[in-house]
């Protein structure tokens, strides 16, 4: 127990359960510069902040070495962030949602875990709850009053390299509940999810990735956003449509190349072995679709199949019908890269808004309609490749 190892879901930096360190929580106790906090979050001069408890054991309380009073609050030994209380209990999982540019991750973000604690929840017997109140606040302000509240597109995000706020993850567990054999409803796991919200030029180089998204190299199941509008063959066929194109941005297949590269260097994984966390490849804005392609040939716009467990039938018909799109779109190279260096991937496809707010006749900035569609699929296939929710 003392050499197990977690994963900050904040800094996302591996340490020993025996490391981590304590904050005083008497608020009568001394305060000091907490420099590993401060500059974590991009705070100059340091932060003052109650005291922190030096340790070598796997305690969930100790006394303060200074005042003598038990505190709980466990922080990363590396960012100083406090540690959700199921640290240590359970398996890690961190999920990357990345993407290029302009391909929707902060809608995508702000639309799933509205899923999550709804739909999914209801259907899948989960619970989806914040781990701090900065997670509640932030989410409410940053995503779900734009999205849900005033029917408005979320400003573009800001790089982490100069953006503090970007920099601090969201934080959940996600408590999946079951039947045991003397018991109709019990928790059987809690996965702890950070959800971070890169900016899409955080991924035009590897060095970028190295620095700011070092937690792609750490996850368990990536969520690979793919706009088809930066796709070449789409852009040109909807050019005459009246759709507004967003500026190009880097290739889908540069983007997986990096992401491999970048797994492969951190993970000390040779090039003639495959990686085997799993990726899930979703094009986004698929409500775009219908003016480029014949629906009733796909089973893309049918709704989900997934209602209390993983549809394999399902999931198989999309993962299908995007091979074949990709094949008509020249996007022969994604899928090489992805048979080359991945074990396990998927295709999916989906709309957060369910509609183009840069369409003629929309206000700027506003959502027409908001009508989600195939949000949590990718989501699924995660928690389905560890076995945390049930396949038919």
């Amino acid at each position: 127990m003392r050499n197990k190892k977690f994963i900050c879901p904040y800094c996302f930096t591996e340490s020993k359960l025996k490391e981590i360190e304590f904050r005083c929580q008497n608020p009568s106790c001394i305060t000091e510069p907490d420099e590993k906090y401060s500059e974590f979050r991009g705070i100059r001069p340091a932060l003052r902040m109650r005291h922190i408890i030096k340790t070598n054991s796997t305690k969930k309380k100790l006394k303060c070495d200074q005042c003598n009073e038990d505190s709980t609050d466990r922080i990363c030994p590396h960012c100083h962030t406090s540690l959700p209380y199921t640290i240590g209990e359970f398996e890690d999982f961190t999920f990357a949602v990345i993407g290029a540019k302009a391909s929707g991750k902060s809608h995508y973000i702000a639309v799933l875990i509205n899923e999550l604690k709804k739909n999914i929840g209801r259907l899948f017997k989960t619970d989806l709850q914040a781990v701090d109140d900065e997670t509640v606040t932030k989410y409410k302000t940053s995503f779900y009053n734009y999205i849900f509240e005033k029917q408005e597109t979320i400003p573009e995000t800001k790089s982490a390299r100069s953006n503090r706020d970007v920099k601090t993850p969201m934080v959940y567990n996600l408590k999946i509940r079951g039947n045991s054999l003397f018991k109709k409803d019990k928790i059987k796991d809690v996965v702890t999810i950070s959800f971070f919200d890169t900016a899409g030029e955080d991924l035009d180089s590897k060095n970028n990735m190295s620095t700011t998204n070092k937690y792609i190299y750490h996850s368990k199941g990536i969520i690979l956003l793919i706009d088809p509008l930066q796709v070449g063959e789409i852009r040109n066929e909807v050019k005459s449509k009246e759709i507004k194109l967003p500026e190009q941005f880097t290739e889908p297949a540069e983007i997986i190349t990096r992401v491999a590269g970048i797994i492969r260097e951190n993970n000390s994984i040779p090039m003639n072995k495959k990686i085997d966390i799993p990726i899930a490849v979703a094009f986004t804005k698929i409500d775009v679709l219908p003016e480029v392609i014949d629906t009733s040939s796909y089973n893309l716009f049918t709704p989900s199949g997934h209602k209390g467990f993983f549809d394999k039938k399902d999931a198989d018909s999309i993962h299908t019908d995007i091979e074949l799109l990709l094949n008509g779109w020249n996007g022969i190279e994604l899928l090489n890269n992805l048979q080359s260096d991945f074990n396990h991937y998927g295709f999916f496809g989906l709309t957060a808004l369910g509609s183009n707010p840069g369409n003629p006749g929309t206000e700027i900035g506003k959502i027409p309609k908001l009508r989600p569609h195939r949000v949590a699929d990718p989501f699924l296939w995660l928690l389905k490749e560890h076995r945390l929710i049930k396949t038919k």
